[in-house]
């Protein structure tokens, strides 16, 4: 019994000194390596040595560098005053003043704070350090730029060696010439592959220039937005997604835009409005060429309405086919190819007087555009035909419509987007 017990306490004993030294290696004691000048006092039973100039300091991988400190021993914290420089590995912490906790390793900056690390750099009202964590967040008016973009906010969280940051809060991101803002609530940023993550009401402006020196300006909304900064320059657009553009009006579901290819990809039930025309399909592809309108692809269950009577609501020349191609030049639309199941319905007119309309439907139609009016219609295989009289329109209408023909109000403009108004 005796020996179980003085085992019990060997063991015990060996617990208590493994613990101690533990605990005194991760509680290391901040080491003074220089200062000009060096005075002690006891405050209320502390300990407290007072530096001054040229002040050098070591805590583990951390170097501390300063004009003035105050360290108060016995808790192993100290306070910084002037030309702050915090450097640890790649990351430099530059201030006015700070206070460092020796045993949690953290830093407290509230009175102005920069952090350096590699290409990231952040400028804050008030910032704290977790070097234990790896980990800083930055509060009050927020600055953090990289390589490509420019993040403003009013809270970021920045994690060291994810290389990521969060920004929250009135979250404003642009790219260094300014030509692309996106606002929202929400930012998670990731150096490594230059992706970032807008959640919470994200809206995208871009404004260009196009080679005849005309202001085009881009604008997006949706409920989450992912930018990338790589060779893809893609951004993907999910939930209740608007877009316009000019005369360019979008709304869907899910959206890609390849900047660098200059396409856009609409899905999920894509709505386009384009000047006096609707265009719905299962997939619209938007091609540009220096930033301006190239071509318009729908495809499956492809359809456009456009208005061909302004004094009559009712009167759309519509189109349908399994792809519909728009293709334009000089900003001009120059033709239309309808492929697959492809048919037309055209109003006719006589001196301004409504004539009726043809429906003519085949395998494949094309229309050729001549100054903003058809020139020429092809119609391969199987062709039909059908007039309608101007009577039978007149006491019917909607009658002549095709199959799918659906006009909706709501188009998204720049302001909408930009400003909140109701679509």
């Amino acid at each position: 019994m005796k020996f179980r017990f003085e085992k019990r306490k060997v063991l015990k004993i060996i617990f208590l000194s493994v613990f101690i030294f533990v605990k005194s290696f991760s509680q290391q004691v901040i080491v003074l390596e220089n200062a000009d000048e060096i005075s002690g006092s006891t405050i209320n039973d502390e300990k407290i040595r007072e530096l001054n100039g040229n002040v050098r300091l070591t805590h583990g991988e951390m170097k501390i560098r300063c004009d003035k400190a105050v360290q108060y021993l016995s808790r192993n914290e100290i306070d910084l005053r002037g030309n702050v420089k915090i450097i640890r590995g790649k990351m430099i912490i530059n201030t006015k003043e700070a206070h460092y906790d020796g045993n949690n390793k953290i830093t407290n900056c509230k009175n102005g704070v920069e952090l350096f690390r590699n290409r990231f750099h952040v400028i804050a009202e008030q910032g704290i350090y977790f070097s234990n964590e790896d980990r800083a967040e930055f509060k009050g008016k927020v600055e953090a730029k990289d390589s490509v973009s420019i993040i403003n906010c009013e809270e970021l969280k920045y994690f060291e060696k994810d290389e990521k940051a969060i920004a929250l809060k009135n979250v404003r991101v642009s790219n260094n010439d300014k030509s692309m803002v996106v606002n929202s609530q929400k930012l998670e940023h990731y150096e490594k592959n230059g992706l970032s993550k807008f959640s919470i009401k994200p809206i995208l402006v871009q404004v260009d220039t196009t080679e005849d020196g005309v202001v085009d300006t881009l604008a997006v909304s949706s409920e989450i937005m992912d930018i990338y900064d790589d060779s893809t320059q893609q951004m993907i657009a999910v939930g209740n997604v608007l877009l316009a553009k000019g005369n360019l009006g979008v709304k869907c579901k899910n959206l890609n835009y390849e900047r660098a290819n200059e396409k856009i990809i609409f899905t999920s039930e894509p709505w386009l409005w384009y000047e006096n025309s609707q265009i719905s399909g299962d997939t619209i592809i938007a091609k540009l060429k220096n930033r301006n309108l190239e071509q318009l692809e729908i495809n499956k269950r492809a359809f456009m309405s456009t208005l061909n009577d302004s004094a009559n609501k009712n009167r759309y020349d519509q189109m349908s086919g399994k792809k519909i191609k728009l293709n334009f030049e000089n900003k001009n639309l120059n033709n239309i190819s309808i492929d697959g199941n492809a048919t037309s319905l055209y109003y006719l007119f006589d001196e301004g007087r409504s004539k009726g309309a043809n429906k003519t439907s085949g395998d494949k139609i094309s229309i050729n555009f001549l100054d903003g009016k058809i020139s020429t219609i092809a119609i391969k295989k199987g062709v039909e035909g059908i007039y309608f009289p101007e009577k039978m329109i007149r006491a019917n209408p909607l009658e002549v419509n095709l199959e799918g023909f659906i006009i909706k109000e709501g188009k998204p403009t720049i302001k909408k987007i930009i400003f909140g108004e109701k679509n």
